[in-house]
């Protein structure tokens, strides 16, 4: 019998240990850099199973706070799920999953993003959620970006020393993103999280006009390694006209094969500027389980208020036994399951019963725009 429970500061090398067994190659980083806040003595969030005192399944998660419009809504990171071999075949990680969500339900998140979708999650009400298109820049569509002359009166660089507040700002001005400090921002563009399980790196490049940056873009390129994936773009900010030149640059610049591109359904101008790149509807990654339907709602009151107050005065959830809700809109009510729920409040198509006008009303609010979560604070 296992002993679930957070993993202290003075085990977190025990964790580090398995989590690089099951996770790296000697030609990968430790999972300790490459996700430093997962393994944080300091934050002290991370679970684990115990037996007779050995480390032989961990779980990490991560809280940061997301911002999305007005409404700042505390959430929870989770991966670098793993179990030692000899141990495999136990259910730990479903019960050490069990322990986070208990865990969560006494805490402010609404949320938590898992970075994978086994069918460990599904059985836990971790759904699939949101929409995004998957861009792939090759050499055609790059060079019609590149002949736009969208970066003229530009000066293209990579990032360097002195950029670090100009970069944050153009970083915090997205509505909808994760918060990200200097300091933040620094150490998870040097960690490479997602890159390095793919064997590649980040390189940053920045539009600079009048000494300011306007526009920045993070990509994985490959490096002296046989890379798993092709290079991705792992997050962008400022203008969407210069943030598409910049890709298209980054391609040339790093003599790249391929160069995929993820954008949320919400970013309309992107989605403009991209519209000579073949892409792929897709769902946002991993999965995402709802902590509390009503702490949800309260906390995105203030976005909701913004889009539509009448509609947001209008509507009204309630918590029902397992992970199901209750809706009213209009005074009308209707049951919820957890995967319906997660569908309405995130999906562009969503799939949940109501009478047809009910749905239309709804329309009014949802879905809520999300960041891609497979970016800089992925874990």
């Amino acid at each position: 019998m296992a002993e679930i429970r957070q993993v202290q500061g003075h085990e977190m090398n025990e964790a580090i240990q398995l989590a690089d067994a099951v996770f790296r190659d000697a030609e990968q980083s430790s999972m300790a850099e490459a996700f430093p806040l997962v393994f944080s003595q300091s934050l002290g969030q991370s679970f684990g199973a115990f037996e007779q005192g050995k480390l032989v399944a961990f779980i990490g998660i991560v809280p940061t706070f997301m911002q999305v419009g007005l409404s700042r809504l505390p959430i929870y990171s989770l991966g670098a799920v793993c179990t030692h071999p000899d141990y495999r075949g136990k259910g730990y990680a479903g019960e050490i999953l069990s322990a986070i969500q208990q865990f969560a339900s006494k805490t402010p998140a609404s949320l938590i993003f898992i970075s994978g979708d086994r069918s460990l999650y599904i059985r836990s009400h971790c759904y699939h959620f949101g929409s995004v298109k998957r861009y792939v820049l090759n050499s055609n569509s790059a060079q019609a970006i590149t002949d736009r002359q969208a970066l003229s009166g530009y000066t293209v660089r990579q990032l360097e020393s002195r950029d670090w507040f100009s970069l944050n700002e153009v970083f915090a001005s997205r509505k909808i993103r994760y918060e990200q400090s200097i300091s933040e921002l620094a150490s998870m563009i040097h960690a490479h999280a997602y890159a390095s399980c793919v064997k590649l790196e980040h390189r940053v490049l920045v539009a600079e006009k009048d000494n300011r940056i306007q526009a920045c873009v993070v990509v994985s390129v490959p490096n002296q390694f046989t890379y798993k994936r092709a290079p991705f773009t792992v997050e962008t900010a400022g203008d969407a006209a210069l943030v598409s030149a910049l890709l298209a640059h980054a391609f040339d610049a790093y003599l790249l094969p391929l160069l995929d591109i993820v954008v949320p359904w919400q970013d309309s101008q992107f989605h403009h500027e991209l519209e000579v790149v073949n892409h792929q509807d897709e769902k946002n990654s991993g999965t995402v389980y709802v902590v509390n339907p009503e702490t949800l709602i309260e906390q995105l009151r203030p976005f909701l208020n913004e889009k539509n107050k009448a509609s947001s005065q209008a509507f009204r959830i309630q918590n029902l036994d397992g992970g199901h809700c209750q809706i009213t809109m209009n005074h009308s009510s209707f049951e919820l399951e957890p995967q319906e729920l997660v569908s309405l409040l995130f999906d562009v198509q969503p799939e949940y019963k109501a009478e047809p006008s009910i749905k239309d009303a709804l329309k009014m609010l949802f879905p809520i725009p999300l960041p891609y979560v497979s970016g800089l604070n992925y874990v």
